[in-house]
């Protein structure tokens, strides 16, 4: 990875973190997480979502704190962030 695109992703990162809702959070999230990926493919390099994205700063959107929060990012009302396979939304069971 190039000096240049390693800032490229810190940029993205940063607005990561400024999402304004759930559902952009998850799409920033599987767009920088993409771009990471295929630098791993194929590379030695090593790197992870949170090399980039402060994981614990993460935006929440309304709502109380998931009552399991295990794997949960973020959340709104309706919907939780988690990560399986890829960023997906899935629905609050506990609303």
């Amino acid at each position: 990875m190039t000096e240049g695109e390693q800032i490229q992703l810190e940029e993205e990162g940063k607005q990561v973190e400024q999402s304004s809702t759930l559902e952009e959070l998850c799409e920033n999230l599987k767009r920088i997480q993409g771009k990471i990926d295929l630098y791993i493919n194929g590379n030695i390099y090593t790197f992870y979502i949170g090399d980039f994205v402060d994981m614990d700063r993460l935006p929440t959107f309304g709502g109380h704190t998931p009552m399991n929060k295990g794997d949960v990012y973020s959340w709104n009302e309706t919907h939780i962030l988690t990560l399986g396979n890829q960023w997906q939304l899935e629905e609050r069971e506990d609303v």
